[in-house]
């Protein structure tokens, strides 16, 4: 049988006809594939989201537990402090001193007691909570302390007192300091508790200072677990 040949029409339309076919065939690809890749999407950026949720509640959780360490931490001290200058013999011992801070036979006895009462409450079960104390007058001089050495090398003495120290005159309340090298210890932070003492007039006429280290505390936080990658 007779085949004509194909006109430049014939080869167009057949052209057009091939190009609608890729065409639908790539469009009917990309539908079935689009939902597959929503799908992906949609999952990868739930899962991320959870995890992103499970990040922020742990280290939520480790920060509000490592304050509410660092909490009990400065707590318990605190209300050793407490139970040491309501101690009665202590807060004789503590007028008398001041009555008397020359360095007599009496005064020298007095400060020994003073040292054995703060060591005596310092201890809980053979642990030592606390590590130092001084007791200074309203003028900054240093009265009695279980370590002249430290104190001294540390925070100074009346004439050049440490502006921390200054500040702690004849208040009630805790801070922390941070010790550089140099002094008599190494870098380290501790807590500073003062408490001050009035007489019957109604006038403050000592401080006393007690020093903890908190490096136990910062140990704590160092070995609390860190939120996932």
């Amino acid at each position: 049988r007779f085949s004509w040949p194909k006109t430049t029409s014939d080869l167009r339309e057949t052209g057009i006809k091939h190009s609608l076919g890729r065409n639908i065939l790539i469009a009917l690809f990309l539908l079935s594939f689009l939902p597959l890749a929503l799908f992906t999407g949609v999952t990868y950026f739930r899962s991320n989201n959870l995890l992103s949720q499970q990040i922020t509640a742990q280290a939520e959780s480790i920060t509000k537990n490592d304050a509410n360490l660092l909490e009990q931490y400065v707590s318990l001290r605190t209300v050793i402090v407490d139970r040491l200058v309501t101690d009665k013999q202590f807060k004789e011992h503590l007028f008398a001193l001041v009555n008397d801070p020359l360095n007599s036979s009496q005064s020298a006895k007095t400060k020994a007691d003073l040292i054995f009462i703060f060591e005596a409450n310092a201890q809980i079960a053979a642990r030592n909570y606390l590590e130092e104390m001084f007791i200074l007058s309203t003028q900054g001089d240093l009265l009695v302390s279980t370590n002249n050495t430290w104190v001294e090398s540390v925070f100074g003495k009346s004439q050049n007192l440490d502006p921390r120290i200054q500040e702690l005159i004849g208040s009630n309340r805790s801070v922390l300091a941070f010790i550089p090298a140099g002094t008599i210890n190494e870098d380290s932070l501790i807590l500073l508790t003062s408490r001050s003492f009035i007489n019957e007039q109604g006038h403050p006429v000592a401080t006393l200072v007690v020093a903890s280290p908190m490096d136990t505390a910062l140990q704590i936080l160092a070995d609390s677990p860190a939120p996932l990658p």
